[in-house]
């Protein structure tokens, strides 16, 4: 039975592959790779690409929601409501422009911040109470683990921004930051979300 969900954000198709608002899909990438998880397979039922693994000792579910990132919760509802996670077990991968470019943030609930993919999960009707159990108030709530990865933010049109593409540069620090994420993930499932953020400050400043 696995024993965490992990769900990264992002919009499906080739034009998004390469954007600021996709770089949910490359952490799981990272992690999936990093870990010879199982390959990536659409699963219809939860409207999903979806990878199953063990991150040194945890048996985990990886999810990419196939909804375009606004329609997020459904397909996320699903998988918590078919094997009953608990919200302490749910780690969201996803863009952040109030963080700097490659800084990470690690938190548990809190407002989604204008970002449409986790305020899709947190308000998708049909689903979880806040305490993440089933049957509750028809919301998901947002007690669920937040892993905010920084894009920086644009003086001007911020759309543009998070749709548009990492520079050269910019995607070889940020590959090299994914793979320092992917490495030490396990001692953020574990709940060592400290010595996690650590790891995550050291390789943002390289």
């Amino acid at each position: 039975m696995a024993q965490a969900l992990l769900v990264g954000l992002g919009n499906p198709g080739q034009p998004f592959e390469q954007s600021r608002h996709n770089v949910g899909f490359m952490a799981l990438d990272a992690i999936i790779g990093h870990y010879g998880c199982s390959s990536l397979c659409l699963k219809k039922r939860f409207h999903s690409l979806w990878s199953e693994g063990v991150l040194d000792g945890v048996s985990c579910v990886l999810m990419k929601p196939q909804t375009y990132m606004n329609r997020s919760g459904m397909a996320v509802l699903s998988v918590m409501k078919y094997f009953s996670f608990s919200m302490d077990n749910v780690f969201v991968f996803h863009d952040d422009m109030d963080l700097g470019f490659l800084r990470v943030k690690v938190k548990r609930g809190g407002s989604d911040g204008g970002h449409r993919g986790i305020r899709s999960i947190d308000t998708h009707s049909h689903g979880l109470s806040k305490e993440g159990e089933l049957g509750g108030r028809g919301r998901v709530g947002g007690a669920y683990w937040r892993v905010r990865i920084g894009v920086g933010r644009p003086v001007a049109d911020a759309r543009h921004h998070v749709l548009g593409s990492f520079s050269g540069e910019e995607r070889a620090r940020l590959y090299a930051l994914l793979a320092l994420m992917a490495e030490h993930c396990p001692l953020m499932l574990r709940g060592d979300t400290s010595h996690f953020m650590e790891h995550m400050r050291e390789g943002a400043e390289t």
